[in-house]
């Protein structure tokens, strides 16, 4: 990830009419159907940075997808949200159609909660995850000192 990817310029920008909580929804029903309990599911934003998550289980294993929202060419944020909650709905439905031949851990094996609780993905490529998740990290200690001060 050495250059930056800006939401307007990947699938599903500004491609619905539906809200991020609709696709949400979807993706919820989707995994009850699959036979999955939904844990967890959240749209959170940090010093300005957004992203969703769903926390789900299938057959006792635990996953965990995040999308965070892209930054966008025009500070379109509203896009970015349905973007990001559009392509969590996507990714499940490809990933239930795949379980349906290879089995629910094979095919969501990115996802799976490891006793560490990060992701298998989070384990084997921890700075690639890094980068794309840096959007909704916590602020350092020094950024947010330096926000107080900027406040006063």
């Amino acid at each position: 990830m050495n250059e930056k990817i800006y939401a307007d310029d990947i699938s599903y920008w500004k491609t619905s009419k539906n809200s991020a909580d609709h696709w949400m929804a979807k993706t919820k029903k989707m995994i009850i159907e699959h036979g999955g309990i939904v844990i967890s599911d959240l749209c959170g934003t940090i010093n300005g940075r957004t992203a969703f998550m769903i926390n789900f289980e299938l057959e006792n294993d635990h996953y965990r997808i995040t999308f965070p929202c892209l930054p966008t060419r025009h500070g379109e944020e509203l896009p970015a949200k349905i973007q990001a909650a559009t392509l969590i709905y996507h990714e499940v439905k490809s990933r239930i159609m795949a379980s349906l031949v290879l089995g629910n851990r094979s095919a969501f094996f990115q996802y799976l909660m490891l006793p560490s609780g990060r992701t298998a993905s989070e384990e084997v490529d921890p700075q690639r995850t890094l980068e794309a998740l840096r959007i909704i990290q916590l602020p350092s200690k020094s950024e947010m000192a330096k926000n107080v001060i900027e406040l006063e």
